[in-house]
């Protein structure tokens, strides 16, 4: 971004802040839980608007603090539905909003809480993609900065300052001032850290702000949290995403001392491992969670550069049992083709012929596969007739061999294959040999 225009955002988000920054909502004074999110808005029962069921319409996640899933209808009219939803629960919107065909953004508040909402055209016609996410009841104009920090905008959603600190001294210094606040860090990007306190995970993004003169950004985003998951204190890098509820982290403890650490932390908040000690499952260590509200945390851990890594996935009790559902609908269907398979080679499907002309059978041996004889000079000729007549009924001929003494083929319909040879040397009788691949048998039609 060039200094002219970061000096027009500069002054617009002033202009922004200034016109409406009465609107912001009341804050309460501790950063949510994820149970008093829910008891303001549970996107997990949040009306979906149109949504879009069929087979290929991509996938649906409902949590407590976010919902994302295809919807049919266009960007306009669902959004303008799922705002009329908000409103009936008590949200208002925030100035701001931008709806258009291609693209819709609007932020709602309410109770304490701000709410954001984004459509975009889908992947197929008349279909929009919906995200909705609670940014948490934070007041991101009163979180603690570097002394001498400027205000330059706050909205529901986002709040900066400038500082005339370097970008390093800045960053240590609101780090220090949020965990006096009871702020922990929660991982970190290459341009931002993160620090969480309860359910509430704050975005801080420190950078050099070419347009103010040299002095240094600070700017606030927040995000609520649907499930306030444990992280060992000494952590070495962690990622952590909610709408897949996915933690992933390394740490510098022994895998003991973090199993130890989880099961210990998760037990005081009434999570109980399904086995006393972690099983090994190819070239993991999994430990499994339950909670009386039959929602699960897998944990598998191993070694990584010589650190402990530890892969945590948490799933609502709704998500658990969906992928139950289709775990056991994946059993009952290889079940099926396993049957069907034994049937199969019980009771192979028989696949009738005709004979060659001017050839006589000589040999079936297993019913797989039918010999049969003609006058020398004969055979090349009896088997080509025999080939073109299924060459008629949409079989699909490949040649291997095709000499006048020896002919190798392949004739394929529907996944099953028939093999087709001739040798005939010229001095003795001809001989045609027809097999079949696969649990099929061969007979002759009489």
């Amino acid at each position: 971004m060039n200094r002219f225009v970061f000096s027009i955002w500069i002054a617009t988000c002033f202009v922004y802040a200034g016109v409406h920054g009465q609107g912001a909502p009341k804050q309460n004074a501790e950063p949510a839980t994820a149970a008093q999110a829910a008891s303001v808005l549970d996107l997990t029962s949040f009306p979906l608007v149109n949504p879009d069921t069929d087979a290929d319409a991509g996938p649906k996640t409902q949590l407590i603090a976010s919902q994302s899933y295809p919807a049919k209808g266009t960007v306009v009219d669902v959004a303008k539905k799922i705002q009329a939803e908000l409103v009936k629960k008590g949200f208002t919107e925030a100035a701001g909003a931008s709806i258009t065909t291609d693209y819709a953004s609007a932020t709602h508040v309410g109770r304490g809480f701000t709410i954001n909402l984004t459509v975009f055209p889908g992947s197929k016609p008349n279909q929009s993609q919906v995200t909705i996410q609670n940014l948490g009841n934070v007041d991101l104009s009163k979180l603690p900065v570097p002394t001498g920090s400027k205000l330059l905008y706050a909205m529901p959603a986002i709040a900066a300052y400038a500082v005339n600190s370097p970008v390093d001294k800045a960053k240590t210094e609101t780090q220090q001032l949020l965990r006096a606040q009871g702020w922990e860090p929660f991982g970190d990007t290459t341009s931002s850290f993160y620090m969480k306190k309860n359910a509430i995970r704050l975005q801080v993004m420190i950078t050099e702000a070419p347009g103010l003169d040299g002095k240094t950004s600070i700017q606030f985003s927040s995000e609520q949290l649907s499930v306030d998951l444990p992280r060992p204190p000494a952590f070495v890098s962690l990622q952590f995403t909610d709408s897949t509820g996915r933690m992933l982290l390394d740490s510098e403890q022994s895998q003991e001392e973090v199993v130890s650490y989880f099961k210990k932390s998760l037990g005081q908040i009434q999570w109980k491992p399904t086995s006393e000690n972690t099983v090994r499952i190819g070239y993991e260590d999994c430990l499994i969670f339950r909670n009386d509200k039959k929602e699960m945390i897998e944990i598998k851990f191993r070694q990584v550069e010589g650190k402990t890594r530890a892969d945590l996935r948490y799933q609502t009790a709704k998500q658990f049992a969906e992928d139950e559902k289709k775990a056991d609908a994946q059993i009952a269907e290889l079940k099926k083709k396993r049957e069907a398979e034994m049937e199969r080679k019980k009771n192979p499907t028989k696949i009738e012929i005709t004979a060659p002309t001017q050839s006589t059978a000589s040999a079936s041996g297993n019913n797989k596969s039918i010999e049969f004889t003609t006058k020398s000079g004969a055979a090349k000729a009896s088997l080509q007739a025999w080939m073109k007549n299924l060459e008629t009924e949409g079989w699909k001929k490949k040649v291997t061999i095709d000499t006048k003494e020896a002919g190798d083929f392949t004739l394929e319909k529907d996944g099953i294959e028939i093999n087709a040879s001739f040798i005939d040397p010229g001095f003795i009788p001809g001989s045609i040999t027809i097999s079949v691949r696969g649990d099929y048998q061969l007979s002759i039609k009489k």
